[in-house]
């Protein structure tokens, strides 16, 4: 007299929701490794499988879409820079030929100090928009990283969820004996 106990015993459960298509073994039946017991309708879970990589693709495209719209206004802010760059080479031009003619008497000191003002004006202008590039470099790289991490965090959903449809393929991990389907 006695008790048989088995070897091994495990539960296999399915980790998403789906209807059952099929029965393949009843209990009581002898099993072998990679024998299918039960076959799952997986079309919802496909469909939104499907949904999540094309949600992940349209994340991937905005980076590219940020990385391209970051570029040009970091681009145009550049030639900006330089525009504003060859206005105080000006301006600086305009200062010296006031002070010539102001030394030969034929300017006012007038035109001395509008000359300097502008030249002032235009130096803090591009001061400003020095600060300004660096502070759409900070942006960028800002705005990048956080969709790249937003990207990341998707991706690994999916992958989360693709681990999830090759579990609910319903198999024998190992031979044994059918003991219970629900």
């Amino acid at each position: 007299a006695g008790e048989v106990l088995p070897e091994f015993e495990q539960v296999v459960t399915s980790p998403i929701s789906a209807v059952l298509r099929q029965v393949y073994f009843n209990t009581g039946t002898s099993v072998k490794a990679g024998d299918r017991i039960l076959e799952l309708d997986k079309t919802t879970t496909s469909i939104e499988l499907e949904k999540q990589r094309d949600e992940l693709e349209l994340r991937r495209n905005g980076i590219v879409k940020t990385r391209l719209e970051l570029d040009k206004s970091f681009f145009d802010i550049q030639i900006q820079d330089s525009i504003k760059a060859c206005r105080i080479a000006s301006l600086k031009a305009d200062l010296e030929n006031a002070k010539r003619l102001y030394k030969a008497g034929g300017g006012t000191r007038e035109s001395i100090e509008q000359a300097e003002t502008s030249l002032r004006i235009a130096e803090l202008e591009k001061r400003q928009l020095e600060n300004d590039i660096r502070s759409r470099q900070a942006v960028m790289r800002t705005s990048i990283r956080e969709s790249e991490i937003s990207a990341s965090i998707q991706e690994k959903a999916l992958s989360e969820f693709e681990r999830k449809m090759q579990q609910a393929e319903i198999v024998a991990d190992r031979a044994g004996v059918l003991t219970f389907v629900n």
